[in-house]
């Protein structure tokens, strides 16, 4: 029987079907890794233990073990994205989300106003603080949100730093442009259309949801309680603005964004998503006080 990675000049006993790109394999490359399985580049199916794979192999290529123990999963996960180009992981998804919350951190409150909190000016202090509560919640809840969804559909899924968006990140918060995409949830399975769709709309959707709370909060200081100005409009207006644009850069569509896999599935719900985070973005623009 032949292996299609070691050719067809050699033979072997038995050859094993991977479970991932359906390709037969030796026990050498088994291994998706070993074969350079096209799951690798993209998304994968349920993790399998190769060896158990191997060692109950009962002659029939289409039979295979599944029975893993979870943390047999997550070892192997974390090998797959320590191999994974463009991928960088700090050890554990707390770290990862830790680091990409400091990335948008930067983005989103700017580079600038973080220098003139460290000159000592007070309103760029209270600025720089309130930020970073508002964004903290609004990323981490975002990815999570993405992460829940994916594992719900029993697909296996955590928040990972990606090297190019990082430096993306890095140079448009240097020019205050804001494209926050320092890292993504990696999901370990191949969701179709719909599934994608769901998992990648739950993160705007996340977002939107806060800037609701933020334009109720509005509604009710300025139009029931009469409150013009103050320190609690300002940060409900920047619950607004932060989250609103969270949503409306993630619901753009194009590249790997959420707005592209969203507008695949259900271009309805794209536009409408799109619609309510941008008049929520420009509100917080132009009617903030």
């Amino acid at each position: 029987m032949k292996c299609q990675a070691c050719g067809p000049e050699i033979d072997h006993d038995i050859v094993i079907q991977c479970p991932y790109c359906k390709g037969l394999f030796c026990e050498k490359h088994i291994e998706p890794m070993n074969h350079n399985c096209p799951a690798l580049y993209g998304t994968m199916g349920p993790i399998i233990n190769m060896e158990n794979l191997i060692s109950n192999f009962t002659g029939s290529q289409e039979k295979f073990v599944r029975s893993i123990s979870p943390e047999d999963e997550k070892q192997y996960y974390e090998q797959v994205l320590k191999e994974s180009p463009g991928i960088i992981t700090l050890g554990n998804e707390q770290l990862d989300l830790f680091a990409g919350t400091l990335l948008i951190f930067l983005a989103l409150s700017g580079i600038t106003n973080i220098y003139k909190m460290f000159t000592g000016d007070f309103n760029a202090i209270f600025g720089v603080i309130i930020d970073f509560m508002i964004i903290a919640p609004g990323f981490i809840l975002h990815e999570l949100s993405h992460k829940y969804m994916a594992l719900k559909k029993k697909f296996y899924a955590r928040y990972v730093l990606y090297e190019k968006g990082i430096w993306l990140t890095l140079l448009t918060a240097l020019i205050g442009i804001g494209f926050i995409v320092p890292g993504f949830v990696a999901i370990l399975g191949r969701p179709n259309k719909e599934e994608n769709g769901e998992i990648s709309i739950v993160g705007p959707a996340t977002n939107i949801f806060f800037a609701l709370i933020g334009l109720s909060l509005i509604g009710i200081s300025q139009g029931i309680l009469g409150i013009t100005g103050g320190v609690l409009l300002y940060i409900f207006y920047r619950i607004v603005f932060i989250n609103g644009f969270i949503a409306l850069f993630n619901l753009l569509p194009f590249w790997n964004l959420d707005g592209a896999k969203v507008f695949k599935w259900n271009k309805i719900y794209w536009f409408s998503l799109t619609l309510i985070s941008l008049l929520m973005f420009l509100f917080s623009i132009f009617y903030s006080p």
